[in-house]
């Protein structure tokens, strides 16, 4: 689909693990009930139906409003739990914002003593900064992922040493100011683990969505991949995975593989070549490696 179109110069995969979409109505954020405004002049959220093109290229973008007068926010409720890794992600399209103005994409938890993760946006200027309040609260990976056509992806990563059924995501102004802030929104996504996946859409329940497999045989195989000599590159964060789990090609059997995994002991990556069933593995941490290229 559109939506997972990442725009390489270079003909690639994406490749992903299993997901789920935590927030419910993840392009409607006029839906009552769902997105709630507050605030002494609520947010104001306007359907787009031509103005703009959405990045899966529809007409589903809506346009929010933060009003002037008093901090205001468009927000959304979900159950959190003590400990875990979330990531929350939205896309976002600037429509007048100038430099300086700033609004909030932010999560909290006033389970207790309100702990919050606050990330500062501002659209002109293409920043984004993450802040914490409250014991135990984590945030990282804060970024803007450009998505063309004007379009960025805002996410971060979060925890709560605490969790409880009083969490918001949320879209809110830092404080009271005197102009209105309107930018349009689309495909907000809440998440378990520390990676904004693929964009998955909701309505009135959660969604989710398969891992991915590749296989290929045959003709396909021999048009694609090179049959004496070739690169991998691959991208993957084998942390979130634990020991055990790797990264591997070989020739369908055990004896022929290339294999990498993560190791806790060490905090490194593993690698284990196999050819013709003899073994030689090292770890990136050593100072040892064996010479490579490695035929198989």
């Amino acid at each position: 689909s559109q939506s997972r179109y990442l725009g390489q110069s270079c003909p690639a995969l994406l490749v992903e693990v299993s997901g789920q979409n935590l927030a419910l109505q993840s392009e409607g954020f006029s839906v009552s009930g769902t997105w709630v405004p507050e605030g002494t002049n609520p947010t104001q959220v306007t359907a787009n139906s031509t103005g703009t093109l959405d990045p899966a290229g529809g007409n589903n973008a809506d346009i929010i409003t933060l009003v002037s007068g008093s901090t205001n926010q468009l927000r959304q409720s979900f159950i959190s739990t003590s400990g875990t890794i979330y990531t929350a992600s939205i896309f976002l399209k600037n429509i007048a914002l100038t430099s300086g103005q700033t609004f909030l994409f932010s999560t909290t938890n006033q389970q207790a003593t309100p702990n919050q993760v606050n990330c500062t946006i501002d659209l002109a200027n293409l920043t984004i900064t993450a802040e914490t309040q409250g014991a135990g609260v984590t945030v990282s990976n804060a970024a803007l992922d450009n998505y063309g056509n004007g379009w960025y992806r805002a996410r971060f990563t979060f925890s709560f040493a605490v969790g409880g059924s009083n969490s918001y995501i949320r879209l809110r102004q830092p404080s009271s100011v005197g102009t209105n802030y309107a930018f349009y929104t689309w495909g907000a996504q809440l998440e378990t683990g520390s990676v904004a996946t693929t964009y998955i859409p909701t309505t009135t329940t959660t969604a989710s969505r398969a891992a991915d497999t590749i296989s290929a045989s045959g003709a396909l195989v021999s048009g694609l991949i090179g049959q004496t000599e070739g690169t991998i590159y691959a991208e993957v964060d084998l942390r979130v995975l634990g020991d055990g789990r790797f990264v591997s090609i070989s020739d369908g059997t055990t004896n022929n593989r290339i294999q990498c995994r993560f190791n806790s002991v060490n905090n490194g990556l593993d690698f284990v070549v196999v050819v013709s069933g003899a073994s030689v593995g090292f770890s990136i941490s050593n100072s040892t490696h064996p010479s490579f290229p490695v035929t198989i």
